[in-house]
């Protein structure tokens, strides 16, 4: 145990000469004061949909459940074609929709697209009309306005928070790089400057073992882990889910130091690996379009671990009563945690046994 301490303690030290710690923590705190007083709260959008309403109904549901608010929401009605396709070239983020009547009380949809929307895009906006359009034309005809009158909506789950600030969405995105996975490359940085400088062979001479070595570069990104992601966490969201989130980010700075220990084993130096980190970078970052943008959900997604982090983290700082969801992320983290750590050793030593 106290050869462990020891180690634990030079790597602090070494952390702290080499500045690389002093970087993280003045990074955290750059982030920080950017997300508080930089990033705006709300992104205001603009109007995103121009509606020429032949029948006048739609028109009339909105003024009727809207109000005033209807051109806030994002719905600008036009008296003809022209101006609505006029629209949409001047805001590219635009669509169109006409309305037109049909018989036995039924209604034409054109919906109007710009060139590059999505398919997955499109299909969103077709589920919503259809389901809009569901309260306007039934089987008998169109509801009168004294049953819209009466309609009352009721919350199902009460603890879901649609109004959640722009800048605090972003703390999952931010915790899983700058915390989660700063071991990735971290690790590869100790122990090629250890490999490059004669150290690790040094260390093969004494009493103590590899797996000791390692376990102390791993205990020391887990506590410069937990210093960052407080920097991060306490300022921005407050105690509020803290220790929550922490179950998620241990394993994930868990994770990312082993793949940074399995990378370390085939590279003599940081700069041999970077091409690798990189890449591991970009898939971890995929998960990230799922989670702003829901439409973009593919089952791959799944085998990324980044995924589990970024839910599991969403679910704990902003809780909606589906409490599974961050128990599945910690699960599945800790699982391929103790997984990654023993195979990530047993690489590593197998490789530097060969090569001494």
């Amino acid at each position: 145990m106290s050869k462990l301490s020891n180690l634990y303690k030079k790597d602090i030290i070494l952390g702290f000469k080499d500045v690389w710690i002093l970087l993280e923590f003045g990074a955290a705190i750059l982030i920080t004061a950017m997300l508080m007083f930089i990033v705006p709260k709300e992104i205001k959008r603009e109007s995103s949909i121009f509606i020429q309403d032949n029948t006048g109904v739609f028109k009339h549901m909105v003024d009727q459940m809207g109000g005033e608010e209807s051109e806030k929401g994002g719905q600008l009605f036009v008296e003809s074609r022209e101006e609505l396709i006029e629209g949409m070239r001047k805001n590219k983020t635009a669509f169109g929709m006409i309305i037109s009547p049909r018989d036995n009380n039924k209604f034409h949809i054109e919906l109007m697209t710009q060139p590059y929307s999505s398919d997955a895009v499109v299909e969103f906006l077709e589920v919503r009309m259809t389901d809009v359009f569901s309260m306007i034309a039934v089987p008998g005809g169109s509801y009168s306005p004294e049953i819209f009158n009466k309609v009352e909506v009721k919350a199902l789950n009460d603890q879901i928070h649609d109004d959640i600030p722009f800048n605090q969405r972003m703390i999952p995105l931010i915790l899983m790089f700058i915390v989660g996975f700063m071991g990735l490359f971290t690790m590869i940085s100790l122990i090629g400057q250890e490999r490059s400088d004669q150290t690790i062979r040094a260390y093969k001479v004494t009493p103590s073992s590899l797996l000791t070595l390692l376990t102390s570069k791993h205990l020391m990104l887990l506590t410069v882990g937990f210093i960052t992601f407080s920097i991060v966490y306490l300022p921005s969201v407050g105690f509020s889910g803290y220790l929550l989130a922490l179950l998620v980010i241990i394993p994930t700075i868990l994770i990312g130091s082993s793949l940074g220990v399995m990378l370390g084993a085939f590279f003599d130096n940081p700069m041999g690996a970077i091409g690798w980190v990189f890449l591991f970078m970009m898939i971890f970052g995929l998960p990230g379009v799922s989670l702003f943008a829901p439409v973009f959900s593919p089952e791959w997604l799944k085998f990324i671990p980044s995924y589990y982090t970024l839910f599991g983290l969403d679910a704990a700082i902003f809780p909606d009563g589906y409490s599974n969801v961050l128990w599945i992320s910690v699960g599945v983290l800790f699982g391929m945690s103790a997984v990654l750590l023993p195979l990530s050793s047993w690489i590593f030593t197998n490789k530097l046994r060969k090569e001494f």
